[in-house]
C-alpha cells in the first residue's frame, strides 16, 4: 500500500468515520485473504467488489486477474471512485486489466443482474449501515450470485459484539439488530473464517456460500494457501504452535538471569515446537485418478476392512504411522465436498500397534467424483488433541491442509474396496499431499 493511499484515505476519514466505515485501508494480509476463495476455481471467471474505497483489495484483485476474466468495480463514494480512476490509468497492474473492468460510481444495490456473478467480495461496513440496508445488501448479493458462487465480506474482530455494551439506548438497539441478521447468515451460510491479525484493527474474513456447491468443482480446485499456516520462508509453522512458543520463549527470557539452566531448557522446548509444528510448502498436482497421503509418515497397513463407524461397507484401508519426527500437518487425499465430521471415543494406546484401531479419532467423510473417500485421524500414545478445521458442505481441493494431530499419530485413509487399488506397501515412507497411495480402477489414464 502507497503512501499516497494511505494519505489520501485519512483525509476522507477526517469527513466522518461513518462515511468511510475503516479506520485505515485493508492491509496487504487481509487483502490476499479477501480474494483467495475466488481464485481457487479456475477461469474464466465474473467477479464482483463492492465497497473498494481507494482499492486496497482491489490491487490484490487485478494481479490474479486472468486474460478471460471481468471484473466488476462498485464504489459509492464519489471522491474514492475518482482516485481508483487514477490508478486505472496510472499504476501498471491496473493499466493491464483496465479493459476487463467496470467500474461503477453507486450503491451495490443498483447493480442489475441474476446469477451473474461467480464470486463477491465486499469491504462494505456492515456494522456501520442500518440493520435493513444490511439485509438488503446480503438478499441482493444472493441474486448476483452464480450456483455454488461464493461471497466474501470483512468485518473488525469482535467489535459487533462489543458494541453491544458500549453503546446504549436506539444505538444498542441497533447493535443487537445487526448482530441478530449477521447471525443468521454466518449460521446458515458461512463455509469458512479467516482471522487476519495482521490488519488495523484484527479483521474477519467470512466466506459464504448460498446455495450448495457440486462435488465436480471440487475436483479443479486450488489448495488454499492456509490461515491456519503462518508464512516462514517455505518452511511454515502451523498458528497451533504460536501461543505456547510464545509462553515458552517469553518465560524463557524472563528467567535468563534467575534460572539460566530452566530458562534454557524452556528455550529448547520452544524451538522443538516450532520443529514439531513445521509446516513446509508442498507443490501439489491435482490428479482425480489417484488419492495422495493424507500425512507424511510410514505405511504400516494395507488391507480390506468393515469399520463400525462406517456401516456394514467394505474398504480399502491404508493406514500410516508418523513419528515425533514426522510432519504433522494432515492434507485431503482427494478433492471432494465435506460430507460429515464426526468423532469416535478410544484410548491413547501406541498408534504404531494394531490395538490403535480403538483409539480416539476424527472420522472425515469427503465426496469426490469417484465416491467417498474417508480420512481418520487417530490418537497414539503421546498424541491428546486432534485438530481439523473444516465443516460438513465445505469443499476441500486435493492435498488442501485440513488439520493436524499433536503429538505422535495416525491416519487412515478409506476407499471403496472395488474402485480403488493401493500403490504402496507396508514399510514405504509416504509424503502428505504429494505420495500416491492408491489409483481409481475406473479413472481414465
Amino acid at each position: 500500500m502507497s503512501m499516497n493511499e494511505k494519505f489520501y484515505f485519512i483525509r476522507q476519514l477526517g469527513q466522518g468515520f461513518d462515511r468511510i466505515g475503516a479506520i485505515i485501508p485493508t492491509s496487504r494480509y487481509a487483502a490476499r485473504a479477501m480474494s483467495s476463495e475466488c481464485f481457487r476455481y479456475p477461469g474464466p471467471r465474473i467477479l464482483l467488489e463492492a465497497g473498494a474505497g481507494t482499492g486496497a483489495i482491489t490491487a490484490q484483485i487485478v494481479r490474479q486477474l486472468g486474460p478471460d476474466d471481468r471484473l466488476v468495480v462498485c464504489e459509492i463514494n464519489p471522491d474514492f471512485v475518482a482516485y481508483l480512476r487514477q490508478r486505472f490509468e496510472r499504476e501498471p497492474d491496473f493499466q493491464r486489466v483496465r479493459d476487463q473492468v467496470t467500474l461503477y460510481a453507486a450503491s451495490v444495490t443498483d447493480i442489475q443482474g441474476y446469477a451473474e456473478f461467480d464470486g463477491i467480495i465486499s469491504a462494505i461496513p456492515f456494522t456501520s449501515c442500518p440493520p435493513e440496508l444490511i439485509e438488503s445488501i446480503l438478499e441482493h448479493y444472493r441474486t448476483l450470485l452464480k450456483p455454488g458462487g461464493t461471497l466474501t465480506y470483512i468485518e473488525y474482530a469482535y467489535l459487533r459484539w462489543m458494541k453491544q455494551y458500549i453503546v446504549t439506548g436506539a444505538a444498542r438497539d441497533r447493535a443487537q439488530a445487526v448482530q441478530r441478521i449477521l447471525d443468521h447468515y454466518i449460521q446458515s451460510y458461512q463455509f469458512r473464517r479467516d482471522l487476519v491479525w495482521r490488519n488495523v484493527p484484527p479483521a474477519w474474513i467470512r466466506h459464504l456460500r448460498f446455495t450448495e456447491a457440486p462435488v465436480a468443482q471440487a475436483a479443479t480446485l486450488l489448495p488454499l494457501d492456509h490461515p491456519h499456516r503462518i508464512a516462514v520462508g517455505d518452511l511454515g509453522l502451523a498458528s497451533d504452535a504460536l501461543v505456547p512458543v510464545i509462553t515458552l520463549s517469553a518465560l524463557g527470557h524472563l528467567l535468563r538471569q534467575r534460572n539460566p539452566g530452566l530458562a534454557k531448557l524452556l528455550l529448547l522446548c520452544a524451538t522443538l515446537l516450532i520443529w514439531f509444528f513445521r509446516d513446509p510448502a508442498r507443490q501439489i498436482i491435482l490428479d482425480p485418478a489417484v488419492a495422495y497421503a493424507a500425512s507424511d509418515g510410514r505405511v504400516i497397513s494395507v488391507e480390506y476392512v468393515r469399520d463400525p463407524c462406517l456401516g456394514d461397507t467394505e474398504w480399502l484401508r491404508i493406514a500410516v504411522f508418523l513419528s515425533l519426527t514426522d510432519v504433522h500437518i494432515n492434507r485431503a487425499p482427494i478433492g471432494g465436498k465435506v460430507v460429515k465430521v464426526f468423532d469416535a471415543h478410544g484410548g491413547f494406546v501406541a498408534a504404531n500397534m494394531p490395538a490403535a484401531e480403538q483409539n480416539l479419532a476424527r472420522y472425515m467423510v469427503l465426496e469426490g467424483i469417484h465416491g467417498p473417500c474417508v480420512v481418520v485421524q487417530r490418537a497414539g500414545l503421546v498424541a491428546r488433541r486432534i485438530v481439523s478445521w473444516v465443516k460438513p458442505g465445505q469443499l476441500l481441493a486435493q492435498g488442501e491442509r485440513y488439520g493436524l494431530i499433536c503429538f505422535g499419530s495416525r491416519t487412515d485413509i478409506y476407499l471403496p474396496a472395488n474402485q480403488a487399488q493401493a500403490v504402496v506397501t507396508p514399510g514405504d515412507r509416504v509424503q502428505g499431499g504429494t505420495t500416491v497411495l492408491a489409483r481409481y480402477v475406473d479413472a481414465a489414464i
